[in-house]
Protein backbone atom coordinates (compact mmCIF):
# COMPACT_ATOMS: atom_id res chain seq x y z
CA UNK A 1 0.00 0.00 0.00
CA UNK A 2 1.07 3.55 -0.60
CA UNK A 3 2.73 5.11 2.65
CA UNK A 4 0.68 8.42 2.02
CA UNK A 5 -2.50 9.48 1.31
CA UNK A 6 -0.33 11.98 -1.26
CA UNK A 7 0.85 9.51 -3.33
CA UNK A 8 -2.26 8.44 -4.36
CA UNK A 9 -4.05 11.88 -4.57
CA UNK A 10 -0.59 12.69 -7.14
CA UNK A 11 -1.12 9.90 -9.01
CA UNK A 12 -4.80 9.97 -9.23
CA UNK A 13 -4.08 14.08 -10.31
CA UNK A 14 -1.79 12.87 -13.14
CA UNK A 15 -4.48 9.90 -14.08
CA UNK A 16 -7.14 12.75 -14.53
CA UNK A 17 -4.89 15.40 -16.52
CA UNK A 18 -4.71 12.52 -18.82
CA UNK A 19 -8.82 12.00 -19.23
CA UNK A 20 -9.29 15.43 -19.35
CA UNK A 21 -6.59 15.93 -22.57
CA UNK A 22 -4.03 18.35 -19.82
CA UNK A 23 -0.27 17.56 -21.53
CA UNK A 24 0.85 15.25 -18.98
CA UNK A 25 3.58 12.99 -17.77
CA UNK A 26 2.90 9.09 -17.49
CA UNK A 27 2.60 8.04 -14.38
CA UNK A 28 2.48 5.10 -12.72
CA UNK A 29 2.26 3.14 -9.12
CA UNK A 30 5.54 0.89 -8.79
CA UNK A 31 7.00 -1.41 -5.95
CA UNK A 32 10.17 -0.17 -5.11
CA UNK A 33 13.48 -2.70 -3.83
CA UNK A 34 16.61 -0.86 -3.03
CA UNK A 35 19.49 -2.71 -2.47
CA UNK A 36 17.14 -6.13 -2.26
CA UNK A 37 15.06 -4.42 0.40
CA UNK A 38 11.58 -3.52 -0.24
CA UNK A 39 11.02 0.35 0.12
CA UNK A 40 7.14 -0.08 -0.56
CA UNK A 41 4.96 1.81 -3.50
CA UNK A 42 5.83 4.74 -4.96
CA UNK A 43 4.90 7.10 -7.92
CA UNK A 44 6.94 6.85 -10.93
CA UNK A 45 6.13 10.25 -12.84
CA UNK A 46 7.31 10.79 -16.45
CA UNK A 47 9.02 13.72 -16.79
CA UNK A 48 7.77 15.72 -20.20
CA UNK A 49 9.72 14.98 -23.18
CA UNK A 50 9.55 14.03 -26.53
CA UNK A 51 7.62 10.63 -25.91
CA UNK A 52 5.25 12.30 -23.58
CA UNK A 53 4.29 14.60 -26.71
CA UNK A 54 4.29 10.86 -29.15
CA UNK A 55 2.08 9.59 -26.20
CA UNK A 56 -0.43 12.20 -25.54
CA UNK A 57 -0.53 12.10 -29.86
CA UNK A 58 0.86 15.94 -30.06
CA UNK A 59 2.85 17.43 -33.26
CA UNK A 60 6.59 17.43 -31.98
CA UNK A 61 7.50 20.74 -30.34
CA UNK A 62 9.42 22.53 -27.72
CA UNK A 63 9.01 21.75 -24.42
CA UNK A 64 9.90 25.03 -22.05
CA UNK A 65 10.93 24.79 -18.41
CA UNK A 66 10.95 27.41 -16.40
CA UNK A 67 11.98 27.31 -12.16
CA UNK A 68 13.53 29.91 -9.98
CA UNK A 69 13.94 27.63 -7.07
CA UNK A 70 14.73 23.84 -7.16
CA UNK A 71 17.27 23.31 -9.26
CA UNK A 72 17.76 26.55 -10.98
CA UNK A 73 18.80 27.67 -7.30
CA UNK A 74 21.23 29.85 -8.99
CA UNK A 75 18.81 32.51 -9.28
CA UNK A 76 17.78 33.02 -5.65
CA UNK A 77 18.40 36.41 -4.47
CA UNK A 78 18.60 37.81 -7.57
CA UNK A 79 15.89 40.18 -8.62
CA UNK A 80 14.42 37.91 -10.77
CA UNK A 81 11.34 37.38 -8.62
CA UNK A 82 8.52 35.39 -11.52
CA UNK A 83 9.49 33.03 -13.87
CA UNK A 84 7.02 35.61 -15.98
CA UNK A 85 9.36 38.25 -15.75
CA UNK A 86 12.88 37.25 -17.94
CA UNK A 87 13.30 34.21 -20.37
CA UNK A 88 16.83 33.48 -18.71
CA UNK A 89 15.01 30.95 -16.94
CA UNK A 90 13.77 29.44 -19.04
CA UNK A 91 15.24 26.16 -20.90
CA UNK A 92 14.25 23.49 -22.91
CA UNK A 93 12.80 19.56 -22.18
CA UNK A 94 11.83 18.55 -25.90
CA UNK A 95 13.48 20.32 -29.20
CA UNK A 96 11.68 20.95 -32.31
CA UNK A 97 14.31 20.50 -34.74
CA UNK A 98 13.35 22.27 -37.32
CA UNK A 99 14.68 25.48 -35.50
CA UNK A 100 17.93 26.10 -33.66
CA UNK A 101 17.96 24.83 -30.12
CA UNK A 102 17.98 28.17 -28.82
CA UNK A 103 15.08 28.82 -30.36
CA UNK A 104 12.42 31.03 -28.08
CA UNK A 105 10.72 33.42 -29.26
CA UNK A 106 7.20 31.84 -27.99
CA UNK A 107 8.64 32.39 -24.11
CA UNK A 108 10.28 35.74 -25.51
CA UNK A 109 6.49 36.83 -26.82
CA UNK A 110 4.71 35.40 -23.98
CA UNK A 111 6.97 37.61 -21.27
CA UNK A 112 6.78 40.61 -23.47
CA UNK A 113 3.01 40.58 -23.51
CA UNK A 114 2.84 39.83 -19.75
CA UNK A 115 4.63 43.10 -19.04
CA UNK A 116 1.60 45.13 -19.84
CA UNK A 117 -1.30 42.04 -19.73
CA UNK A 118 -3.97 44.45 -18.54
CA UNK A 119 -3.86 46.48 -22.39
CA UNK A 120 -5.95 45.16 -25.07
CA UNK A 121 -3.16 44.76 -27.38
CA UNK A 122 -1.61 42.60 -24.77
CA UNK A 123 -4.82 40.84 -24.40
CA UNK A 124 -5.47 39.99 -28.03
CA UNK A 125 -1.23 38.74 -28.37
CA UNK A 126 -2.64 36.70 -25.50
CA UNK A 127 -5.75 35.16 -26.94
CA UNK A 128 -3.79 34.66 -30.53
CA UNK A 129 -0.79 32.60 -28.09
CA UNK A 130 -2.55 30.55 -25.69
CA UNK A 131 -4.10 27.40 -26.76
CA UNK A 132 -6.98 28.51 -23.99
CA UNK A 133 -9.34 25.40 -24.09
CA UNK A 134 -6.13 23.42 -23.05
CA UNK A 135 -5.56 26.34 -20.71
CA UNK A 136 -9.52 25.95 -19.19
CA UNK A 137 -8.94 21.92 -19.17
CA UNK A 138 -5.58 23.19 -17.05
CA UNK A 139 -7.52 24.91 -14.90
CA UNK A 140 -10.65 23.05 -14.36
CA UNK A 141 -7.94 20.15 -13.01
CA UNK A 142 -6.18 22.62 -10.70
CA UNK A 143 -9.14 23.48 -9.04
CA UNK A 144 -10.46 19.60 -9.11
CA UNK A 145 -7.63 18.79 -7.12
CA UNK A 146 -6.76 21.29 -5.03
CA UNK A 147 -3.83 21.50 -6.48
CA UNK A 148 -0.66 24.24 -5.85
CA UNK A 149 2.05 22.42 -7.52
CA UNK A 150 2.83 25.11 -9.92
CA UNK A 151 3.55 29.03 -9.48
CA UNK A 152 5.51 31.46 -10.54
CA UNK A 153 8.91 30.96 -9.45
CA UNK A 154 8.64 26.47 -10.20
CA UNK A 155 7.18 23.41 -12.10
CA UNK A 156 6.17 25.23 -15.00
CA UNK A 157 6.25 23.17 -18.34
CA UNK A 158 4.72 24.69 -21.61
CA UNK A 159 4.01 22.82 -25.00
CA UNK A 160 4.16 24.91 -27.93
CA UNK A 161 2.56 23.03 -30.84
CA UNK A 162 3.81 24.37 -34.02
CA UNK A 163 1.36 23.12 -36.06
CA UNK A 164 -1.59 25.47 -34.14
CA UNK A 165 1.38 28.04 -32.73
CA UNK A 166 0.01 28.33 -29.46
CA UNK A 167 1.38 27.37 -25.88
CA UNK A 168 -0.16 25.10 -23.83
Amino acid sequence: TPKTLSQLNNYFSYKLAEQMGVLAGKSELVWLNINGEPDGVHILIEQPREETLRRSKRMPGDIYRAEIVGWKDRFNGSQIGSIFKSKSVWDKMAINNHYPDTADAAIAQLILLLKDFKSEKSQKGLMKLLDIDAWARFSALEVLTQSIHTDNVHNVRLYYDPWKQKLE
